[in-house]
């Protein structure tokens, strides 16, 4: 061995000083230099302290600079909002301290159409709204002073961890008299003249917009509840208001509320909007793909928005208490749709041959079963952090019910997919964060197929089976949709679903048709070819890359459990999005972005997030539960 060892040796050392090892050893010097100084290296490498110095003198990291200067400059040049911009901040911050006497006045004015409405249901519900405004009158008390001590009311803010600020001292309250009775006798005109559905649109979107205006962290935490819930329109509109209001507070209102920063993350995701413009030129049909295009460039920038929006621990608490709410919700609808057999409308998911006592499959509030999975990986994720930095025993009682009917309602999509996803997504968080659920997991796997249906059983251990047509259907797609990316993987055929059924028919298996590829890498490339995927990738990178090191450098269980939660779905959701197009639906492509940028903000919070005063503050919070 010694003497192989010496040859080998004299070998290495007679080709370093020959000519060829010099020329080798000068090229692949050059190379090595020219990768250690580059970005890419920097954004690949954690903890590497000139990653920060590299992004800063990169040219998206000098226009982020410069827009933060721009927006520092304004706000140190004014602080001032203006005389319409600071009533309504006034006016919309005094609203718990307005005496309900305004707000009775706001009740009767709209209720004084009630004469003029034609006889019927809505006349009396007219009626009854002006007399419930005479009854606040005669109250003449704030919501401040009715509620601001009441037990409950600090319950539920402390779910959302706000309780702190439920504890403030009470202010005097204020009137507004005149200007609320012109608001009820405006409102009660539009709903004089207008059919109840444009009524609704037009005073929601109203409304919701000057409060988006004024805070844009209520944009935020209305898409975190409303994005499985309501039509995807209305999310659009509630992104794209988010992202105004952000922008607005940025450049206009110099108030200084919101900063601008842009890391790693937000560089990337940028780039990949920009793949996205890029695929729309290239399209096959190009109308279809700018649509998607501009769509997804939306969500983007709200990722961006809400990212430097949610700047406190506070602030990140509260939105994942509502992002397990609105999951609560949807669950439960789901398992309403499965016991009462009300709102299933088709069977088309179902191999009837294969399963000839399957029952009808689940959707929720997001038309589709596997859409209706891959939303719920994360819910359980995030609930399952949840557990392990709640302190209260009954808000942990509560976070176990939604993990609960969650679970079950992801039982009833009977999505294979989806189910596969959230085993891994639940080994990741064990692994990452608790250890000891690997036990519990293995004996779970052992016990329960003895309370699980036969049929949740043999359709989970058709996984893989060819002979299922969902399975063999699938294969069929995959291949056709591998043949289409060896011709278009260099610059893509655009996004969208007129562009993949267009090409793909010229590359369909089997005559099989499809409006996606049924996987999301695939589909990434196909779309936006392979710099767009290199992208994509490269997203996934940093996402992990911000999680891992944030887990590994704080101490702060509300941030370790989130983050573990949010890493664990997202692995999760990807392996999901192996066995389908996990981006087709267009709210799961916004909650993709949302925890997105849940994850920027976990990394950008301060690295010990817990403070003394809030340190005292939990014990003051545990003495007094």
């Amino acid at each position: 061995m010694t003497f192989i060892a010496f040859f080998l040796g004299k070998i290495k050392y007679l080709f370093k000083n020959s000519g060829t090892g010099r020329v080798v050893a000068a090229v692949s010097g050059f190379f090595r230099r020219i990768w250690n100084r580059s970005l890419l290296r920097h954004l690949l490498a954690a903890d590497n302290p000139a990653a920060g110095l590299a992004l800063e003198r990169s040219v998206i990291g000098r226009l982020g600079s410069g827009i933060g200067r721009i927006s520092r400059s304004r706000e140190s040049s004014s602080g001032d909002n203006g005389f319409i911009l600071g009533g309504l901040g006034r006016l919309l911050g005094d609203i718990p301290y307005t005496s309900s006497f305004s707000f009775g006045l706001l009740m009767l004015g709209f209720g004084c159409w009630a004469v003029l409405t034609p006889s019927g249901l809505w006349r009396f519900a007219l009626m009854g709204l002006g007399l419930s405004g005479i009854v606040l009158m005669i109250v003449n008390r704030s919501f401040w002073n009715l509620f601001g001590s009441s037990r409950v009311i600090k319950f539920i803010a402390g779910f959302f961890g706000f309780e702190k600020e439920m504890c403030a001292e009470h202010r005097p309250e204020v009137n507004y008299r005149v200007f609320y009775l012109i608001i009820g006798l405006i409102l009660g005109g539009m709903f004089r003249f207008l059919d109840l559905t444009m009524f609704v649109m037009a005073a929601g979107a109203l409304t919701g917009g000057v409060l988006v205006l004024y805070k844009t962290e209520v944009g935020v935490y209305a898409a975190a509840f409303l994005l499985p819930i309501v039509p995807t329109r209305i999310i659009l509109g509630i992104c794209a208001v988010t992202v105004l209001s952000y922008f607005v507070k940025l450049f206009i209102m110099r108030r200084g509320e919101l900063p601008f920063r842009l890391g790693a993350l937000d560089a990337v995701a940028l780039l990949f909007a920009v793949t996205l413009g890029y695929s729309v030129v290239v399209s096959y049909r190009m109308q279809s793909s700018m649509i998607m295009a501009a769509t997804y460039i939306l969500f983007i920038l709200f990722f961006i928005a809400a990212k430097n929006t949610l700047r406190t621990r506070r602030m990140i608490f509260a939105a994942v208490s509502l992002l397990a709410l609105s999951g609560l919700i949807v669950a439960a609808f789901g398992v309403y749709q499965r016991l009462t057999g009300r709102f299933i409308e088709t069977m088309a998911w179902i191999d009837d041959e294969m399963f000839e006592q399957a029952t009808s499959r689940i959707y929720s509030t997001l038309e589709n079963p596997n859409v209706l999975g891959e939303y719920l990986i994360f819910v359980i994720s995030l609930t399952l952090g949840m557990l392990y930095y709640l302190k209260n025993p009954v808000y942990k009682l509560g976070t176990l019910g939604i993990l609960g009917i969650s679970g079950m309602c992801m039982l009833f999509t009977q999505s294979r997919g989806a189910w596969l996803g959230l085993i891994f997504a639940i080994a990741v968080f064990a692994l990452m964060h608790d250890r000891r659920m690997v036990l519990l997991g293995i004996i779970g796997i052992l016990v329960l197929p003895a309370f699980l249906p036969e049929t949740v059983i043999m359709r989970f251990l058709s996984i893989g089976d060819r002979s299922d047509s969902s399975t063999s259907y699938r294969v069929n797609i995959w291949l056709g949709s591998i043949a289409m990316i060896r011709t278009t993987w260099l610059s893509g055929i655009g996004p969208g679903v007129d562009s993949f059924r267009h090409v793909y028919q010229e590359y369909a298996f089997n005559a099989v048709e499809a409006p996606h590829s049924h996987n999301l890498f695939l589909q990434v490339i196909i779309d936006q070819g392979v710099f767009g995927f290199i992208i994509f990738m490269l997203l996934l990178f940093t996402y992990f890359k911000y999680i891992f090191n944030r887990y590994r450098r704080s101490k702060d269980p509300f941030v370790r459990a989130v983050t573990a939660a949010i890493a664990a779905g997202m692995f999760g959701y990807l392996v999901q999005g192996m066995t389908d197009n996990v981006w087709y639906n267009y709210r799961i492509v916004a909650y993709f972005w949302f925890i997105t940028a849940l994850c920027g903000a976990l990394y950008e919070l301060h690295p010990d997030p817990i403070l003394e005063e809030e340190q005292k503050y939990d014990q003051d919070r545990k003495g007094s539960i």
